[in-house]
């Protein structure tokens, strides 16, 4: 991204009455900075700079981490391009110590089913999707197509493929709501989008609908199974 990275921004504020935010993607490799090892090296100081002009700027920020690189992808992600949200995220699992960091400040997940297979970020030999560990542990993740022209599977496939993993339907309610509050939305259209769902599911006004506690009894028990039961 480095030979575009001012261009982006620029075009951020030019549109910024219709560009909801700045993403970056591709490959997580880069050159180091001071005091890094080569493994924890992601990006280059031009994209450093414009994500950290981003904040200033308040222009919203993604950065897709952790999907194939190590787990310090996505602690660079936060610390140095100040991410609001993290793109797949899968290999954070690979450190208890950020994952848990990332659990303990609800750190957004924006995750990817069937994308997360047909890219190789998650072999498919995997005994259990790190998707299924983030709905077992509570942590803040929503559900997306990815690139649908790429993946060609609907939002309803992807959400057959993790019930078939064993998410219940209060999982996936739960993951559109971390959706909605996640978004790079105004504050009013995010709350109107939140009643919106609120009224769908008809939940009344929960005081924290992201917790699976606040879904009618009605759904379904948490019953996890591996890849290998499926």
């Amino acid at each position: 991204m480095n030979k575009w990275s001012r261009d982006i921004l620029e075009l951020c504020e030019e549109f910024s009455h219709s560009v909801m935010g700045i993403d970056i993607a591709g490959d997580e490799a880069g050159k180091t900075l001071k005091g890094e090892t080569e493994e924890e090296a992601m990006l280059d100081e031009e994209d450093v700079w414009a994500f950290q002009q981003a904040k200033q700027k308040g222009i919203h920020r993604t950065v897709h981490a952790g999907e194939v690189g190590p787990p310090q992808m996505v602690q660079k992600a936060l610390d140095v391009l100040h991410a609001e949200r993290i793109g797949h995220g899968y290999n954070v699992l690979k450190d208890s110590k950020i994952y848990q960091k990332c659990l303990l400040n609800g750190v957004h997940f924006e995750t990817c089913p069937h994308s997360s297979y047909y890219t190789g970020a998650v072999p498919l030999a995997t005994a259990k999707h790190p998707i299924v560990r983030f709905a077992e542990d509570g942590a803040n993740f929503s559900i997306s197509r990815d690139d649908p022209t790429v993946t060609m599977a609907s939002l309803q496939e992807e959400y057959d493929l993790l019930v078939d993993w064993g998410l219940t339907e209060a999982h996936l309610v739960r993951a559109n709501f971390n959706a909605a509050m996640a978004s790079f939305l105004p504050e009013k259209e995010k709350q109107d989008l939140i009643a919106k769902l609120k009224g769908i599911y008809g939940m009344g006004d929960p005081e924290n609908p992201c917790r699976t506690e606040r879904i009618p009894e009605t759904q379904p028990s948490v019953q996890f199974r591996t890849w290998n039961d499926r």
